[in-house]
């Protein structure tokens, strides 16, 4: 069997876009969190780039203002300047207004906390925006899919399971076999959200992934050759919206348990145990009659003796 781990993060085009959209109704929802008195929070995802806005501090003459981390300064602005987050850099390929951004690019885990922009004169604070990174862990590969059991057997149970990865928000699990959705192969196999699949009975469609023929719990229904050169890639997907982490496991036909002395109606445990033991009580049988001692004929020459009459 076969492993494989790795992750996806989203494209430079997503990040604009995310950029673009922060900056078209930013200054709305500061306005309405303004209002309403709430902190404006921000959901972005790692390794992307954001704005803060600090445009509800410049009115009047007001031209000046402080950027505060978790009520530690870390930039300043004006009413016609931006400020980037200290040791990042940053090239747009869009022009940024300049009217006192915080621009925070190839956002990290720790750049999360409460942002806040006050009037370097008054001290009158704007909106606080609360910054929240997503991201999604790639799997390790000593974090591979585990089987259970470890020797696959054709008929019977079969359990996947596939560690999940840190990630925030929680990720969506979906399960894939040869490249396609698993439901296509095994309307049967139920997923669950901590990364577990269960198969109630493993067929070797569940390998080729042909549903036009029903596998038989022997392996009949499949040739020789196709049964030998069978294999199935299964693949766990984790994903949200700051990327997927994937992890993978080839379960080769070879590797497979095939018992062909039980016929295809032999499924359930209770099942094999009467088919065993009217096997063996039917071999006990010929046994018996194979080792009983034969009755010797009579010689033909054998007269029996004549027969006294009873005493009168």
């Amino acid at each position: 069997m076969h492993f494989q781990a790795y992750s996806q993060m989203p494209t430079q085009l997503c990040h604009r876009l995310l950029l673009l959209l922060l900056l078209v109704t930013g200054v709305s929802l500061a306005e309405d969190a303004k209002k309403d008195g709430k902190k404006l929070e921000q959901f972005v995802p790692e390794g992307s780039t954001t704005a803060l806005m600090c445009e509800p501090i410049f009115s009047g003459e007001s031209s000046f203002a402080t950027w505060y981390k978790n009520g530690v300064p870390i930039a300043n602005v004006t009413s016609k300047s931006n400020a980037l987050l200290p040791a990042r850099t940053y090239k747009p390929k869009q022009s940024v207004p300049e009217v006192g951004f915080l621009i925070v690019s190839d956002i990290r885990r720790e750049d999360a906390g409460t942002y806040e922009c006050r009037d370097a004169v008054t001290n009158a604070s704007g909106v606080a925006s609360t910054l929240r990174v997503a991201y999604v862990d790639a799997l390790a590969l000593e974090h591979h899919i585990t089987l259970a059991p470890r020797r696959i057997s054709l008929g019977e149970p079969l359990r996947l399971r596939c560690p999940p990865p840190a990630a925030d928000p929680p990720p969506a699990v979906s399960w894939q076999l040869n490249g396609s959705p698993l439901s296509r192969y095994a309307p049967d196999a139920a997923a669950f959200p901590n990364g577990t699949l269960h198969i109630p009975r493993f067929t070797l469609s569940h390998l080729v992934g042909d549903t036009g023929r029903v596998a038989q719990a022997d392996g009949r229904g499949f040739s020789k050759l196709e049964m030998e050169e069978s294999g199935g890639l299964y693949t766990c997907n984790f994903t949200n919206f700051a990327g997927r982490a994937t992890s993978r496991v080839f379960i080769d036909a070879k590797d497979l348990a095939i018992d062909r002395a039980l016929p295809d109606s032999v499924d359930s445990v209770s099942q094999r145990c009467t088919y065993f033991f009217r096997a063996c009580v039917l071999w006990f049988l010929i046994g018996c009659l194979a080792t009983r001692k034969p009755v010797m004929p009579l010689p033909d020459y054998y007269i029996p003796a004549p027969t006294q009459p009873p005493a009168s």
